[in-house]
């Protein structure tokens, strides 16, 4: 939602020097869950070397642009959606379609529920200032269908998570006590998870085009080409000027960096050599 959405243009040239051949081999080699627990992450520690960077050493940073956030973060979901659908037909057999379908009509009823009572709240206590800066939705009715609803339980997950990061401790320590901790925070993205797992299941038992664990490899590999192209443009400028710092990569580290990241930009003097021991007579 933040990013929004990626144009036709801007994947092809994201994709333009993409060999699919070469993605599905990096696919087969990576967990899909080790890059849908990494990606979030990196983009937010992009984000945060991108914009600490002055105008000069940002155009040094060839090969970047935050534009491109959109397009790995479009293919991601596409991947986080292809392994729902792989693990719930991997698992189908043991599903029972009515079950199913009540369970997530519950869920979402739930759902609703409490992401309608958590944003009300936020409303009242959240500073204008910020709400100004950081609109929160204005109503609960733009988020009736399943897709709509966990987007936007997650969004605000993620806007109570930020909000009590820039926090002082004391207020943080007071808001807690009112319920806004960061507890509050993972219970939301928790709904988000079951709604969206539910849905899947029922997406799935309808599903007659299975998905393989070849189509799971080559949107692997799609989405680690773009983390590789975005993370070796800030290595490569960093090269030359000390003073770029690398996005964390999570997970995905012993993928991009086969050996010690640097850790210290000091300069330390070299240790001089012993002196030879004396001579006897």
């Amino acid at each position: 939602a933040k990013h929004g959405a990626a144009s036709p243009l801007l994947v092809q040239i994201a994709f333009a020097g993409y060999d699919p051949a070469v993605g599905l081999d990096r696919g087969r080699e990576v967990a899909t869950e080790r890059i849908l627990q990494s990606v979030p992450g990196f983009v937010v520690s992009a984000t945060a070397c991108w914009v600490s960077l002055s105008a000069a050493r940002q155009a040094s940073v060839v090969g970047f642009a935050p534009s491109l956030f959109s397009v790995l973060l479009a293919e991601t979901v596409a991947l986080r959606a292809l392994n729902l659908r792989y693990d719930v037909l991997a698992r189908g057999a043991s599903y029972n379609r009515a079950v199913c379908e009540g369970l997530a009509k519950d869920t979402l009823r739930d759902g609703r529920v409490r992401y309608d009572t958590v944003l009300r709240m936020t409303q009242r206590y959240a500073p204008v200032e910020r709400v100004k800066e950081k609109p929160l939705a204005s109503t609960v009715e733009s988020a009736q269908e399943p897709s709509a609803l966990a987007l936007a339980v997650d969004t605000l997950a993620t806007w109570i998570a930020e909000w009590r990061a820039d926090m002082s401790a004391d207020e943080r320590a007071a808001y807690a006590t009112l319920g806004f901790s960061d507890a509050l925070a993972r219970e939301l993205q928790g709904i988000t998870t079951k709604i969206r797992e539910t849905q899947a299941v029922l997406a799935a038992l309808s599903d007659t085009a299975r998905v393989t664990q070849r189509e799971l490899d080559e949107q692997d590999g799609r989405v680690l080409h773009l983390v590789g192209n975005l993370y070796a443009a800030f290595r490569a400028a960093a090269r030359s000027d000390e003073g770029i710092v690398l996005p964390e990569l999570g997970e995905l580290e012993s993928v991009f960096e086969r050996g010690p990241r640097r850790v210290s930009q000091e300069i330390v003097a070299p240790v001089p050599p012993p002196a030879p021991a004396p001579q006897p007579a």
